[in-house]
């Protein structure tokens, strides 16, 4: 069969956004304007609005390996839970570990190798279109010594573009008294391949390292304020658009110490709070 040299028409790109990204990856070698199409921003969203149609949407696990075997993850089924597919990390060597710490749009974002954390890397991963992407270095350089370090990672539509929050503690968590130096807040955005340091001072710690909810382009993690007499659980987003933090009350029946031990999900474009084995759910208003 021979194919035309021309970008695909109108007919033949709506063949091609249904297509799974696997298949979809071999039209690239076509020729040179149809791997241009293809990487085109505009027919990569195209092609997710047509794949989020049809509902497919995995959970992924970083599977634990024997040491002299490279790490991987799994990707599960959210319906029935069977095993979809394994994934290897390419640069990961047997004696060295990466941690996961978001995914989004079929991007996962992580850290290789975690020790020594002085030279621990950042890296976008894609692991369907084989793509790898390391993050350029923050200004800010992570200590060896013992510190408490939160990431965010989402993909931002009204910017069409990925970004990474990073925040710095100065010390190790601790959820009963506040931070003794404000931490350091940094933002990297794809486009630019750069971090910014943003000026604000946190007077509580985030409990979790990764933020465990995005929607609408905002990250969400569970947070713990210390007062004069006690301590405030809540919920802190951030937007990564704007760059505002935002703190929310917690739901009043779970508005106690052992909210904190739960987390927070996405479904049907709302947030939900998995807390003392309950399920409480938690619509996130627009305004």
């Amino acid at each position: 069969m021979i194919f035309p040299a021309d970008p695909p028409g109108d007919e033949m790109t709506d063949i091609l956004s249904r297509l799974p990204i696997e298949d979809l990856m071999k039209f690239r070698s076509v020729c040179k304007s149809w791997s241009n199409f293809i990487r085109d921003p505009c027919f990569i969203n195209m092609h997710m609005n047509q794949r989020s149609l049809y509902k497919e949407s995995y959970l992924i696990g970083k599977d634990i390996l024997d040491v002299t075997k490279n790490e991987c993850c799994t990707l599960y089924s959210d319906e029935t839970f069977a095993e979809h597919k394994k994934l290897e990390f390419p640069l990961c060597e047997s004696t060295k570990s990466f941690e996961v710490f978001g995914c989004c749009n079929g991007v996962l974002f992580l850290l290789y190798p975690i020790t020594p954390r002085s030279s621990s890397k950042m890296y976008f991963w894609n692991p369907a279109t084989k793509m790898i992407k390391n993050l350029c270095r923050s200004p800010v350089q992570l200590p060896d010594v013992s510190n408490h370090l939160v990431f965010g990672f989402a993909y931002v539509p009204q910017l069409d573009e990925y970004k990474v929050v990073r925040i710095l503690y100065h010390e190790e968590r601790n959820l009963t008294d506040p931070p003794t130096l404000p931490p350091i807040v940094e933002i990297y955005s794809l486009k630019t391949n750069s971090w910014t340091k943003i000026e604000i001072e946190l007077s509580y710690f985030i409990t979790s390292h990764m933020a465990k909810a995005f929607l609408d382009g905002s990250a969400y993690w569970l947070a713990r304020k210390a007062n004069e007499s006690d301590y405030d659980d809540f919920i802190v987003s951030f937007n990564m658009a704007d760059h505002v933090f935002e703190e929310i009350p917690l739901p009043v029946s779970s508005s106690d110490d052992g909210a904190l031990t739960g987390s927070l999900a996405v479904f049907c474009d709302s947030i939900y709070l998995f807390a003392h084995n309950s399920l409480e759910w938690w619509h996130m208003d627009d305004g």
